[in-house]
């Protein structure tokens, strides 16, 4: 998250950051990571 907020800093400075402490472990497009994405980010979207 630090590398982010130092380099968007000005893009994020209103807005909340969030870290949702996924493992980089799933293929591109993987169903059981869609899933997991949105159950996570369900409440912050609504």
């Amino acid at each position: 998250m630090r590398r982010i907020q130092a380099k968007y800093s000005d893009i994020i400075a209103d807005k909340q950051l969030v870290c949702l402490y996924i493992s980089d472990d799933y293929e591109f497009m993987d169903r059981e990571l869609q899933e997991l994405l949105r159950s996570y980010v369900d409440e912050y979207i609504q």
